[in-house]
């Protein structure tokens, strides 16, 4: 079985072909690498975790959760959350991942 990666896109890095890549990583480090791209993409959006709720429909308490890394998020809720920011979540085999990366 090959193994996978998740890659976070925005619509802009989709148009320039830039991503960020998770790879051969535990599952927290996976979690906090998506936690810090939806954080980092709320604040250079100049998001507040309130905004965020009105337009994610992600109640701003679990947001906060989310962000301080204390809670378990559902992945339709980190999609819910991605969408809103204009991103998405991808997963691509790893060979793929690394013959793109040569």
């Amino acid at each position: 079985m090959r193994r996978k990666s998740v890659s976070l896109i925005s619509s802009s890095q989709a148009e320039s072909g830039e991503t960020s890549h998770i790879s051969d990583r535990s599952t927290d480090d996976i979690q906090a690498t998506i936690v810090k791209e939806i954080v980092d993409a709320r604040l250079s959006q100049g998001l507040s975790q309130k905004k965020l709720q009105t337009t994610s429909g992600v109640q701003q308490a679990v947001i906060a959760r989310l962000e301080s890394g204390a809670t378990d998020p559902k992945l339709s809720t980190i999609v819910r959350i991605l969408q809103t920011l204009d991103m998405t979540l991808t997963v691509v085999p790893l060979n793929t991942q690394r013959n793109n990366q040569r």
